[in-house]
């Protein structure tokens, strides 16, 4: 695996958490995702690339994000059902012939991924003390 994980280990709920604090700020884009996942300690790069596909499957199906493309300082939603969408993310993500990392398609928080943003953020600990 080209990545290395860091010794901190987190579990899935609280990566969740901190990528949707990260959607507070800007738009969430592949980096983030692959950023964050290695926190859960994936032990291969399929592992890696499907922890990170799983994020995304989650911010889409809770309603947390839209996925999408950017332009003009603006979010434009990929149309199509979330399942299609999220094909589309898998496929871009699974390519072991590109980074994934630059494979991009931004997410955009929704009202209610901000609101739970704003509730993770209450709850998250302490990563940096």
């Amino acid at each position: 695996m080209q990545w290395q994980n860091p010794e901190l280990r987190l579990d899935r709920d609280t990566v969740y958490g901190v990528l949707l604090c990260r959607g507070l700020e800007d738009w969430l884009q592949p980096a983030d995702f692959f950023d964050l996942v290695r926190y859960t300690g994936p032990q291969s790069e399929d592992q890696y690339r499907s922890e990170a596909i799983s994020m995304a499957r989650r911010l889409v199906f809770e309603g947390h994000a839209l996925a999408g493309d950017t332009g003009d300082s603006e979010h434009y939603p990929w149309s199509g059902s979330a399942d299609e969408q999220l094909s589309r993310v898998a496929a871009l993500w699974s390519d072991p012939d590109v980074d994934p990392r630059f494979a991009f398609v931004w997410f955009d928080l929704t009202a209610a991924g901000r609101e739970a943003a704003e509730e993770a953020l209450a709850r998250l600990p302490d990563l940096d003390g």
